[in-house]
């Protein structure tokens, strides 16, 4: 489809030239085949790419990516529920203005 958009202003200098829309004809039908090719494509070829990217057998090692397997597993911490009781109010954000102010008089 590309090749016939490259074509078609040559072609149409062409069929200005001679007085007759004949030439035009060419880069037409090199892009009505570029979309019946892409049509199929799309309807009937794969999705996978065709290329095979394996490895070697010397160089395949199964499951290297995973760490090494631990014999002893650390113990779970289990952290202290907080009492909340504990937990001290933030001050507000205007109590230190309302001091200053409560100072002033």
């Amino acid at each position: 489809m590309f090749v016939s958009g490259v074509l078609l202003p040559i072609f149409i200098g062409l069929a200005l030239l001679i007085d007759e829309g004949a030439p035009v004809v060419f880069p037409l039908l090199i892009f009505f085949a570029g979309m019946v090719w892409a049509l199929y494509c799309r309807l009937f070829a794969d999705d996978r790419p065709t290329v095979k990217t394996q490895l070697p057998a010397h160089l395949h090692r199964p499951n290297e990516y995973l760490p090494p397997a631990q014999v002893n597993p650390t113990p779970v911490l289990r952290a202290r529920e907080p009492n909340t009781a504990e937990i001290v109010q933030p001050p507000s954000v205007t109590e230190y203005t309302t001091n200053l102010l409560r100072n002033r008089k």
